[in-house]
């Protein structure tokens, strides 16, 4: 997933956008949200999550939980209090992804640059969304154990790793 945002950031970036939404492929998302994530982007944001944390309470039992506590975990390396860091609807600005680059190839990109964009004092804005029932195909590429203990592994190089990219700095 990280590699296929790379490369769409680096297409759209080099075509001159100044920000770029994603939305996961499951049909969870709704586009008519899409004016609530820009609205933020306009008021400062560097980074816009399209939270659904007022539907966790709806979800599975260890998915819940998974959500919650990677929440507060991400939250406290990041230094920042956020209610979803595992939502794919969101806005990356040019100057975020400059600034924080998107190393990581996998499911742990997203975590990753979350943690960096705290660490260098972006700023990071939640924004609640409405969802529509997921398309019930049921599938994903997520793999529970590997892909945790990878995202796990992301946040804390990304945390306590080699020093973030500052904006316009040579080197």
């Amino acid at each position: 997933k990280g590699a296929a945002l790379r490369t769409a950031f680096e297409t759209l970036f080099a075509r001159g956008y100044d920000a770029v939404i994603t939305l996961d492929a499951d049909g969870q998302h709704v586009p008519e949200e899409i004016p609530h994530l820009v609205d933020a982007w306009r008021g400062g944001a560097d980074l816009v999550l399209g939270t659904r944390a007022r539907f966790f309470a709806d979800m599975g039992g260890l998915r819940r939980i998974s959500n919650s506590l990677s929440s507060k975990a991400i939250s406290i390396l990041a230094g920042c209090p956020l209610d979803d860091v595992q939502t794919g609807f969101r806005l990356y600005t040019r100057e975020l992804i400059a600034a924080t680059g998107f190393p990581e190839s996998r499911f742990d990109a997203e975590s990753a640059v979350v943690v960096r964009a705290g660490r260098l004092g972006m700023r990071i804005s939640g924004v609640p969304v409405a969802l529509a029932a997921a398309d019930g195909r049921g599938s994903s590429h997520y793999r529970a154990l590997v892909d945790g203990l990878r995202i796990g592994w992301a946040v804390v190089r990304a945390r306590f790793g080699g020093r973030p990219r500052i904006p316009g700095a040579r080197g």
